[in-house]
């Protein structure tokens, strides 16, 4: 939730990414066949989907743009701004979006990340399966 008039959720069949605003959620686009696993929003128009595939999304206030920057599954997304951007996924995939590309981050474990979370720049954490926790700072 961005606010109490604006929220986003995604769903893993159908590509369908939904907006609340305020009153109730309505589907916002449906972008086909992808299978969303998470969805981060800075802004009313700046938001950030990752899914199966490998495959990301970013809304920016008009349309959305897809792309794909891992062949590995992407679990989970986190951002503070529109150039600070964290995402996980299967096989310990850590990576990072810095406003203009997506760079691969080296990972201590090979354990699927579910997910992450920004407290900070410098204080970013992950979780993922059989208890991994990773702490970047």
């Amino acid at each position: 939730m961005i606010s109490s008039t604006n929220g986003w959720s995604v769903t893993d069949a159908g590509g369908e990414i939904y907006n609340y605003n305020g009153t109730s959620w309505g589907l916002h686009t449906d972008t086909g066949n992808e299978e969303w696993r998470d969805i981060s929003a800075i802004s009313a128009s700046d938001a950030w989907s990752v899914g199966v595939g490998g495959n990301a999304a970013h809304y920016n206030g008009t349309s959305w743009t897809e792309s794909t920057p891992s062949a590995q599954d992407l679990l989970g997304i986190d951002g503070l701004s529109s150039s600070d951007i964290w995402a996980v996924g299967n096989n310990g995939t850590l990576l990072h979006y810095n406003g203009t590309s997506w760079s691969s981050s080296s990972s201590p474990t090979s354990e699927h990340m579910q997910d992450v979370v920004m407290v900070s720049s410098s204080d970013v954490w992950a979780v993922g399966d059989s208890g991994i926790i990773i702490h970047y700072n």
